[in-house]
């Protein structure tokens, strides 16, 4: 996901840009931060629900192999 998208959908749920230092008007640092934690907070759920779930369909399959021997 990349900056641009974040600031889009952060301006659209009702941040506000604010003046940086350097003059721009731009979100905080610290939502693009925010942003990124929930991201990859999402990301390693995922990952863990999706390792659990081929656990559960390895082991379906081991035990049908062993069936069928």
């Amino acid at each position: 996901m990349n900056k641009q998208y974040i600031k889009d959908v952060a301006l659209e749920c009702g941040f506000k840009l604010k003046e940086q230092p350097d003059g721009s008007m731009d979100l905080n640092p610290y939502v693009y931060t925010f942003a990124d934690k929930l991201i990859k907070q999402t990301h390693i759920s995922l990952l863990s629900d999706f390792k659990d779930t081929l656990t559960d369909v390895t082991s379906q399959i081991d035990d049908a192999l062993s069936e069928l021997k």
